[in-house]
């Protein structure tokens, strides 16, 4: 790995703290999802799982630790890995004036399984029946997938401007 690329890497795992940290008082609503998801777009899957997974990490010891944090690393891998797998080649299919949007929906969706997921983690650990756990979650769930649609665009534009290339 480069300097450039251990610098870039670095700048990005700062910014999303420090992003995840100012955004703490509103749960759920924080631009880390699409900054995890824009990150595997344009630097590929194995930086944004290690961006996302540095950033929980450190979080950690600053808004609380616990065995959730596993739980939300193991959780944004996943969702990081569908993303890069599944979503990104098939929004190729679009024309970029529909794409953008698309995506935005789709890294709504994104923010919808992360909960999804993360409930699977929680009702196990606390040997609580998932459905319930899941649908007590949701308004949060919905608040993710919201303020994730909201952010992606406006941070694929600004890494469109810092990397001066077509993202797919």
């Amino acid at each position: 790995m480069t300097v450039r690329k251990i610098t870039q890497l670095t700048f990005l795992v700062s910014l999303s703290v420090v992003l995840r940290y100012l955004f703490g008082p509103f749960p759920n609503i924080k631009p880390i999802t699409a900054l995890f998801l824009v990150i595997g777009l344009q630097l590929g899957l194995g930086e944004a799982i290690l961006v996302a997974n540095l950033v929980m990490l450190i979080t950690g010891f600053l808004l609380g630790f616990g065995p959730w944090i596993l739980w939300q690393m193991g959780t944004y891998t996943l969702v990081l890995l569908f993303w890069r797998v599944l979503v990104c080649p098939f929004t190729s299919l679009f024309s970029n004036s529909t794409r953008i949007g698309f995506q935005a929906v789709l890294a709504g969706l994104m923010g919808m399984l992360y909960g999804f997921i993360i409930s699977i983690f929680s009702a196990l650990f606390y040997g609580s029946s998932f459905l319930p756990y899941w649908l007590n979650g949701l308004m949060f769930d919905c608040l993710h997938a919201v303020s994730t649609i909201m952010f992606y665009p406006v941070i694929l534009s600004i890494f469109r401007r810092f990397y001066h290339e077509e993202i797919q």
